[in-house]
């Protein structure tokens, strides 16, 4: 049975790249409404397409006149394929942003307000102010804000809320998830195994989320250790022309045997901050 649109006022349009989170907001709307979901929903039908020559497009299957409208978008997704010229290709950053731009310009200036979700900020994965890949963020939250008029930018745990400062109207909402990750970890870490965690950051960015965490963690019922893990490159030439990193290690103590260590890297994506004992 097809669903009828529940409210409304308010539209949640989810890309595929995002559809379990999506169906979990829907489920968490619908609780808040009292409505059956079997027989209600908020999520706007879409049809995406992907054309041969790698454009793509989306299509929205019903009004956004006046309404609330929230896009939500998972941009390091990375497992959806689509055909281009004969080849099998994956999702990247880049497409995501390009197919969120479009829903935006699919909603043709109707919508009362359009608000962004992207779990994970794009161009937001460096934490410096002066380096491009964050002026990139910045860049791109600015299109976002001047020329799509977004209300809302509304994004989880990112590098640097600085680049805020990128918008001049739309909001900045910066979800941190450290309260709900402590909860799961310490509910679901035997008491026993508290007292023996050492919590390392990787490298200087990682310095503050380690603190924060030894913070929280250490009481008289849960002893914490902090330690570094400090990221050299070996520059001399190796086979294949790559510099593998070299790790050198302090973790406050001599002695470490049975301890578990938590390395508080924000974002684990080259395996640079791997590393064995």
């Amino acid at each position: 049975m097809e669903k009828k649109l529940a409210d409304p006022n308010l539209r949640l349009i989810v890309s595929s790249s995002a559809l379990e989170l999506g169906d979990k907001i829907d489920e968490h709307l619908l609780d808040m409404f009292h409505l059956n979901k079997e027989e209600y929903t908020f999520k706007l039908p879409i049809i995406e397409r992907f054309f041969e020559d790698g454009h793509m497009k989306v299509e929205l299957h019903d009004t956004v006149r006046g309404m609330d409208v929230y896009t939500l978008t998972d941009v390091c997704n990375y497992s959806i394929e689509y055909q281009m010229r004969g080849f099998t290709n994956h999702m990247s950053p880049n497409d995501w942003f390009t197919q969120m731009e479009d829903i935006i310009g699919a909603c043709n200036n109707q919508p009362k307000r359009i608000n962004t979700i992207m779990p994970l900020l794009y161009g937001g994965r460096q934490h410096r102010r002066n380096l491009r890949e964050n002026l990139f963020c910045g860049k791109k939250l600015g299109i976002l804000d001047d020329f799509y008029h977004v209300s809302n930018i509304i994004t989880d745990d990112a590098h640097d809320k600085g680049v805020e400062h990128a918008l001049r109207n739309a909001e900045f909402i910066n979800l941190f998830s450290s309260d709900d990750l402590l909860t799961a970890f310490i509910e679901s870490t035997p008491e026993d195994q508290l007292k023996k965690f050492v919590i390392v950051a990787p490298d200087n960015g990682a310095v503050n989320r380690r603190n924060i965490y030894l913070n929280s963690l250490n009481s008289e019922y849960v002893y914490m250790q902090a330690g570094s893990f400090v990221k050299q490159r070996d520059y001399n030439v190796v086979e294949g022309g790559k510099n593998p990193i070299i790790g050198h290690e302090y973790c406050g103590s001599d002695n470490l045997d049975g301890c578990t260590a938590i390395i508080t890297d924000d974002m684990i994506s080259s395996g640079g901050s791997m590393f064995t004992c």
